[in-house]
Parts: structure tokens; sequence; C-alpha cells
């Protein structure tokens, strides 16, 4: 039994989870990370914080940066 609280321990949820990816500042490589953005979507996140830095959930809404399903597959997973 002495596996089963190390392997409990081990899975990766831990970090990523304990880290959001910031959409005013990650690379397009960590949005690709994201549910529901591969390469187009992280582009264009890239784009419109070039024009602007988001200032909050509602404001990264509010340019349509992305469609829904995808605001709602990352919102519990970003910051800005």
């Amino acid at each position: 039994t002495p596996a089963t609280p190390a392997a409990a321990a081990q899975p990766k949820a831990a970090t990523p989870a304990a880290r959001k990816v910031n959409l005013n500042t990650a690379a397009a490589a960590d949005l690709d990370g994201l549910p529901q953005i591969g390469p187009a979507r992280s582009k264009a996140i890239l784009e419109a914080r070039g024009k602007a830095r988001f200032k909050n959930w509602d404001d990264f809404v509010a340019r349509n940066v992305v469609p829904k399903n995808a605001e709602e597959a990352i919102k519990d997973l970003v910051s800005f």
C-alpha cells in the first residue's frame, strides 16, 4: 500500500491547475495548451493583446477573441 499514496501525490494536475495561464503574458505554446485553443486561436489572443492588454475576463469576452465554447473551456484556467 505505500505505492498508493505516492501514486496519488504524483498526478500532474497539481502543477498545471495551480498555475493559471495569464492571457496578457503567456507564450503561444502556453495558450495552445489550453482546451479549445489551438494555433489559430492563440494567434488571435496574441494579436488582440498586442492592441491592448486584457483588463479582465469581461474585457476578454467583450472583444470576441475566441468563440463562446472556447471561452467556457478556459474561463477557470486563465488570469489577467
